[in-house]
């Protein structure tokens, strides 16, 4: 039984080593898209951004090999496991701007900005978020009104 996101990958590891290139790309987007709730949209989407760098990594590597610079880009890839903090390294990132952040805490900011996203939007489409525009709008023509009256 798979009960943590090691034993997830490294069951996906051991399905993967016996299917060529093009059908573990097609078993990856299949399951991606079976990410039906809305907290999977952030692992959905960084996945997207490691599919990103892992497909311009290999088109790099093809373009140095038909060049006959060939270089390992993967030495510094890693997998993600649920067992202590993992950094954030891909082929393709810019080591020289700052010091890698842990996992943990873009994930948490990028959850919280998410929630905060959804209750704006929640808000918005409501009847509050029509009566807070109309009062804004209301408070801006009195505001002008008043500015007129004052310039003249």
């Amino acid at each position: 039984m798979l009960t943590s996101q090691s034993d997830v990958i490294r069951r996906a590891r051991e399905v993967g080593l016996q299917l060529p290139d093009d059908q573990r790309i097609a078993l990856g987007v299949t399951l991606i898209l079976m990410a039906a709730t809305p907290r999977s949209h952030i692992a959905v989407r960084r996945a997207e951004r490691m599919i990103a760098d892992h497909g311009r990594a290999l088109t790099a590597e093809a373009m140095r090999a038909a060049e006959g610079q060939f270089e390992a880009p993967f030495i510094d890839l890693t997998i993600d496991t649920t067992h202590g903090s993992s950094i954030d390294r891909h082929p393709g990132a810019d080591i020289g701007a700052e010091a890698p952040r842990p996992r943990a805490y873009i994930s948490s900011l990028r959850a919280a900005w998410a929630g905060l996203k959804a209750a704006e939007r929640r808000f918005a489409d409501s009847i509050w978020g029509d009566v807070t525009a109309t009062a804004c709008v209301a408070l801006i023509a009195v505001a002008l009104v008043i500015v007129a009256g004052v310039l003249q």
